[in-house]
């Protein structure tokens, strides 16, 4: 009989662990996989980079040396003030196809004036999406890191099912709840 530590789940669980603990570049998202580095999938300090951004009201979008780790960059999304954004606002990157099936988690730091409930969707066809919630309720205005297992997404109300973890079209976060959200912002950067 295989030991704990040359069995399967020994070597899920190790590399689990490995992962809580390993520092990586600059990325708006990461992926922690059962490999040995986690995959980056959105690299700020790129002005293309940034073009891809897209947002759910009127904003302006630009790269920002505020981050959550010294001497990297962040994406700081400012909603206009004549946005109407009364109920929620959402800033999130287009992909195409991008298979995420063999991921364990995704990973990223959130930055955000307002008090409120967030959630990062992963959205795939027409219009399926899964959401795993957060909030920045006592933490207004300081870097948090937001670590989501994807076994802990749920389709929100909305959606028209659970998300196809083989054909992720968009990842996004949105503020909700806690409106109005004009003159906010949302700030995102990696690990």
């Amino acid at each position: 009989m295989a030991s704990y530590q040359s069995s399967t789940f020994g070597r899920i669980a190790k590399r689990l662990h490995s992962f809580a603990t390993l520092a990586s570049c600059v990325a708006f998202l990461q992926l922690s996989v059962l490999a040995d580095e986690p995959k980056t999938l959105f690299e700020f300090g790129n002005d293309k980079q940034i073009a891809r951004l897209i947002t759910t009201h009127p904003a302006s979008i630009k790269n920002t040396d505020d981050a959550a780790i010294e001497g990297s960059a962040s994406a700081k999304t400012m909603v206009d003030n004549a946005a109407e954004a009364k109920g929620y606002f959402g800033v999130g990157v287009p992909f195409s196809e991008l298979n995420l099936s063999e991921s364990v988690e995704l990973r990223l730091w959130v930055k955000s004036d307002a008090e409120s409930d967030f959630n990062l969707q992963v959205h795939s066809g027409d219009k399926q999406a899964s959401a795993f919630g957060f909030s920045t309720f006592g933490s207004a205005g300081k870097w948090i890191q937001v670590t989501a297992p994807l076994a802990s997404f749920v389709p929100p109300a909305w959606s028209a099912g659970k998300v196809d973890w083989t054909a992720v079209s968009k990842v996004q976060i949105t503020a909700f709840g806690n409106g109005p959200y004009d003159g906010k912002y949302i700030m995102l950067g990696g690990l």
